[in-house]
């Protein structure tokens, strides 16, 4: 295995149509076994087996199946085969929103075009802000520099906030 290598494995079941699989990593190689044709009888035009590599290109794919007679067979794909596409910002981020308007008001208020469920001062996800600041932190990144206002970070916590003022205290 080469060094840096990331292994992701899981299932789906085949509707007949396209798969998305969204990966927090972008693959250079694919294997796929269709385990219910591998342990099944021969059937024409069964795919038990595909694999793809990225030097193989988009699309491509080689797979192993069954064909009319019914005989096991290996073949190659060259269109609707294998594709890949980066998903990891999109697992990591949720969905975007489109922003419409920005007030100029001091506490701003922002409008996006869909709804979205967030709320100001939202702490369902203080844990993940805590240990992003404290990434950010042990980096080196410098908390002291202000905004336009001359406000700090530590500035803008309220009592509620102790994990983020005593991180960045």
């Amino acid at each position: 295995m080469a060094e840096y290598s990331r292994l992701a494995r899981g299932r789906f079941v085949s509707t007949g149509q396209a798969q998305i699989v969204n990966l927090p990593f972008q693959p250079d190689r694919v294997r796929l076994i269709n385990y219910t044709v591998a342990n099944s009888a021969a059937a024409s035009q069964n795919i038990a087996y595909a694999e793809w590599d990225a030097y193989m290109g988009q699309g491509f794919a080689v797979v192993q199946g069954y064909n009319a007679t019914p005989a096991l067979i290996f073949d190659t794909v060259t269109a609707n085969g294998i594709s890949t596409f980066s998903a990891g910002l999109a697992l990591q981020f949720g969905p975007t929103l489109v922003v419409t308007v920005v007030s100029k008001a001091a506490a701003a208020q922002v409008t996006t075009s869909t709804a979205h469920g967030l709320k100001s001062g939202d702490k369902n996800d203080m844990n993940n802000y805590v240990e992003c600041i404290r990434i950010l932190v042990q980096a080196g990144a410098d908390k002291n520099i202000p905004n336009v206002d001359g406000n700090t970070a530590f500035d803008l916590l309220n009592d509620e906030d102790v994990e983020l003022k005593e991180l960045l205290n």
